[in-house]
């Protein structure tokens, strides 16, 4: 076989060494740089047209080592197969240089995004912290301990982190170990550091090393990883690290002697609890962290990490409104005028189709064969290749539904689990299945490769696993051939004799071309906007136009049509008769369809024709009880109804059901403040901001809420920035000029009034006239609230509700 010409080997003595002893099966592309113990470089694995990385350990540290142990020790971690570790492909020698090959991850190191950008947001720190300890306490579980987690080794690629290097420095210390014969542990001081190489370099680097490393304790445990997850997140919310401003003998000294300064004192705005978190983790005996890294994970997945009280003098206590039971009762009205179409505007939903959920408990999964689909991550070059691992996620869930015998979970309950950092026999069990489905989807050029792993509920280990490499041509058979293989799979370990029945279509047409438009278009229409939206209704027609039978196409085109209004400049007259049309095709060929029913609600529900929009969105439910947009919607319907106890229902529901979503946690937090909640009330609307603080609607909600308490200063602050997200948002504009009203700000409200009033002439605005009466009612002006009321009611304004 050929190779290509390579210029590194032509000025690199080292790089042609290591291809050499790679032979034809990598060929070196380029080199990345170096870390602390090694060279790195980019290489094409031949037969598997992917990239990876190869990293050669330098000269001085191979020296010292047993090669024999190192590569042993390198090996053990290859059994890692996690969404969050990048694994160990190979190892070997190029000379006397040790080298290990690991994929190859597109995206930047922590370190990177700290270097460029300073410190995190509380919500960015807290998932990175939460992926990273998912992959401690997966390789924790089978006894590896990584020993040098720092910002380097915390690669970040598509919204999610992964962590690298995993064993690689205890491979390291083991091979000098062997190498060298018995030494003695250091004592406590820092004058003989045993995990120092002679190079200068760290087997665990000084800034993250615990003190028991330090000290070059032989007991050393799991627990060390867990201190140097509390040192990068000091760094990633403080932007220093702990014990910082000292040379690496004062560090050394201080983490044996001293604690570290609280984040606090250099950021304000903490969490208490994500402080507390961090300082249990930097404790310098052991014994005073975290027992293990699931422990970790469970607190991390406390709202209060994000969003709980920054100092003990903030406490939320609601205040009766100013004003006159009649104002009071004015102002609810009005504050309703948000919920008739803004969830729908706003919201990013979890929009599977798979079965409703099974029922819970382990008597259920061993009554018969039952699996969920976790959501598949895209680890592609291209972010915008996002939606081929949705649309795989999606069609592995449906197509397994289909298998004869095989229970399967719905995509959005698999999801909302997952997200709520469970261990896999704590997910198993929530969600009534024996099995789950994790995986990855790669696409590079036209070679598409999807990495797939069934893992028993029981005990969390693998049960089958397996790579596919198709071209892109080939997808439709691709996701066939992996649901009929998983089928095999869990036939064979718990269900011999399960007839998997006839080969099903698992994307509801036999057009590729029309199935890739139909995927692409979802993945528009969960990014919302309006111009995602426009490009979200041609794809699901080019689809239709392919094959228009395509039942599920026509139920999204609908619902992309029923939302387009509530996003930007459309004209809602000039869509939803098309999105009535498109609702109605889909469910004269496929009535089984929940997206197509809700889409039927949301429209009624803009109408204003509640009653009818009550119905579809019910029916939806009963054919989905999963889908989470209908129980949005329902809620939404009945919060401006004034059937407050469904509307809490239904949004606990939907949260429960999507626990990351910011619109929905917002619309459930003003939905108990409606109820007098206001407590809780403010706290669940505060998490809302803090999951997505630039999102205009939580924060709408959020001032909304904090009107209902009487605090209007405090109401200024979200609405403003709120509007800093949405500057023309009417909904906005009229809830701020309210709250300016109520806190004294005369001059700001009538500025607003006057911004408002210039705009209902043109009637070119949805929401104006709504808006217009808020600002009205807030300056004490109630016969221009009522007479702009009314407008908006004969306008039929879609953030209008009575």
């Amino acid at each position: 076989m050929s190779q290509r010409p390579n210029p590194l080997l032509t000025t690199d003595a080292l790089a042609e060494r290591l291809q050499k002893a790679l032979g034809e099966q990598y060929l070196l592309e380029r080199e990345l740089g170096g870390g602390g113990m090694s060279r790195v470089f980019v290489a094409h694995h031949v037969k598997l047209a992917r990239s990876v990385v190869v990293k050669v350990l330098h000269e001085e540290l191979a020296e010292s080592l047993s090669h024999d142990r190192f590569r042993r020790e390198v090996m053990l971690s290859a059994g890692l197969q996690h969404p969050h570790i990048v694994g160990v492909l190979d190892a070997g020698e190029a000379g006397n240089l040790p080298y290990f090959v690991m994929p190859y991850v597109e995206g930047e190191s922590l370190r990177t995004r700290l270097a460029r950008d300073g410190p995190l947001s509380i919500p960015q720190a807290v998932s990175i912290l939460r992926d990273v300890a998912r992959a401690l306490a997966f390789a924790h579980a089978r006894r590896i301990v990584h020993r040098d987690i720092k910002p380097d080794n915390v690669l970040l690629a598509h919204g999610s982190a992964l962590v690298a290097d995993f064993g690689v420095a205890k491979a390291v210390q083991s091979a000098r170990s062997e190498a060298r014969g018995p030494r003695p542990a250091a004592g406590g001081g820092a004058a003989e550091l045993p995990v120092l190489t002679s190079v200068g370099t760290t087997l665990g680097t000084p800034a993250y090393m615990a003190p028991e490393q330090v000290a070059g304790d032989p007991d050393t445990d799991h627990r060390a990883d867990l201190y140097a997850l509390g040192a990068t997140a000091y760094e990633m919310i403080t932007g220093r690290i702990p014990h910082s401003g000292r040379t690496p003998a004062e560090l050394l000294t201080a983490k044996l002697t001293e604690a570290p300064s609280p984040p606090s004192q250099f950021r304000a705005g903490i969490p208490l609890a994500l402080e507390d978190l961090i300082r249990r983790c930097l404790a310098r005996n052991p014994d005073d962290r975290p027992s293990t890294a699931d422990e970790v994970v469970a607190l991390l997945e406390n709202p209060s990490v994000v969003s709980g009280a920054v100092a003990s003098h903030e406490v939320a206590l609601a205040r009766a409104l100013n004003g006159s039971r009649r104002n009071r009762s004015l102002l609810v009205a009005a504050a309703l005028v948000a919920v008739a179409g803004l969830g729908a505007w706003l919201a990013t939903r979890d929009r599977g189709e798979g079965a409703s959920p099974p029922a819970a408990g382990a008597a259920s999964a061993a009554r018969s064969p039952t699996v969920a689909v976790l959501p598949l991550v895209s680890i592609s070059p291209d972010s915008s290749d996002g939606y081929i691992a949705l649309g795989m996620t999606d069609e592995l869930t449906s197509a397994l539904s289909r298998v004869r015998g095989l229970r399967v979970a719905s995509r959005s309950a698999a999801g909302a689990v997952q997200a709520e950092g469970l261990t896999v026999q704590e997910m198993a069990g929530r969600l009534g299945v024996a099995f789950l489905l994790e995986g990855t989807v790669q696409r590079e050029g036209t070679r598409l490769r999807v990495t797939v792993r069934l893992v028993n509920g029981s005990d969390g280990f693998t049960a089958w696993s397996n790579l596919y490499e198709r071209t892109t041509d080939d997808l439709l058979d691709v996701q066939s051939e992996i649901a009929r293989e998983i089928a095999e799979a869990i036939r064979g370990d718990v269900a011999a004799g399960a007839d998997s029945g006839p080969a099903v279509s698992v994307s509801g047409t036999t057009d590729l071309d029309a199935y890739n438009d139909y995927l692409r278009g979802r993945f528009l229409l969960e990014r919302r906007g309006d111009e995602g939206l426009r490009q979200a209704a041609l794809a699901f027609r080019s689809a239709i136009a392919r094959d228009s039978g395509f039942a599920r196409a026509w139920a999204e085109l609908a619902q992309t049509y029923a939302v387009m209004p509530l996003h930007g400049t459309v004209v809602r007259e000039s869509v939803w008769p098309q999105a009535v049309s498109a609702a109605q095709r889909a469910l004269a060929l496929d009535s089984t369809l929940a997206p197509a029913h809700a889409a039927l609600g949301v429209i009624y529900n803009g109408e204003l024709r509640w009653a009818e929009g009550r119905t579809e969105l019910e029916r939806a439910i009963r054919l989905d009880s999963s889908y989470t947009p209908a129980l949005q919607w329902l809620g939404e319907n009945a919060l401006a109804n004034g059937d407050l106890d469904l509307a809490v229902r239904m949004f606990g529901r939907a949260e429960r059901r999507d626990p990351s979503s910011a619109i929905i946690g917002a619309v459930h937090a003003l939905a108990l403040g409606v109820r007098g909640e206001i407590d809780s009330a403010i706290a669940k609307g505060r998490a809302a901001v803090s999951r997505d603080p630039a999102l205009m609607a939580s924060r709408l909600m959020l001032g909304t809420i904090y009107l209902y308490a009487g605090r209007p200063e405090d109401a200024v602050r979200e609405l403003e920035a709120a509007r800093a997200a949405a500057p023309d948002a009417p909904i906005v504009m009229g809830t701020l000029g309210y709250a300016h009203a109520r806190a004294g700000n005369r001059a700001r409200a009538l500025a607003l009034a006057d911004s408002l009033a210039s705009d209902t002439s043109s009637g070119s605005r949805a929401g104006v006239w709504s808006a217009l009466a808020k600002v009205r009612l807030g300056l004490g002006d109630t016969r221009g609230a009522l007479d702009a009321l009314e407008r908006a009611l004969a306008a039929r304004d879609p953030f209008f509700a009575s």
